[in-house]
């Protein structure tokens, strides 16, 4: 299945280098819950403006569990599968990315990237204090 994907990296974590500092196992793990709660609240902002004119589309949008291999973490989301013209997607992609097309409020083009984007200038903050929430409750 073909998809539109966007790969997030943190860096310059201070917060969470010092909170992760602290911990004697179990890092890698709880970053990968922190990732995939921020994945789905990105994905859920994406659900209230992509264009919906059957729902298929609507319907693709996904968070894949986070993948872990030795110290890296992946989540990846997106939307794709068969779309609602019935083609594999390449519908995803033409719809996230034509200016041109009309969209009734509040859907509107690159409805990914948009709230993605949001995320990215806080992801710092954001996946510090997931992370803190996190090791609060083991």
């Amino acid at each position: 299945m073909e998809s539109i994907t966007w790969r997030m990296q943190a860096t310059n974590l201070k917060e969470t280098i010092t909170l992760l500092g602290e911990l004697k196992y179990g890092v890698v793990e709880v970053t990968a819950s922190a990732l995939y709660g921020i994945a789905e609240e990105v994905m859920t902002r994406s659900k209230d403006i992509v264009p919906v004119d059957t729902g298929a589309l609507k319907s693709t949008g996904h968070v894949e569990l986070p993948k872990i291999v030795g110290p890296i973490v992946e989540v990846t989301l997106g939307y794709g599968g068969v779309a609602a013209n019935g083609e594999k997607v390449g519908y995803a992609y033409y719809v996230h990315e034509n200016p041109d097309a009309h969209h009734d409020e509040p859907t509107q083009w690159k409805y990914l990237e948009t709230p993605l984007n949001q995320k990215m200038g806080k992801i710092d903050h954001l996946l510090a204090q997931a992370i803190a929430e996190l090791v609060a409750l083991r």
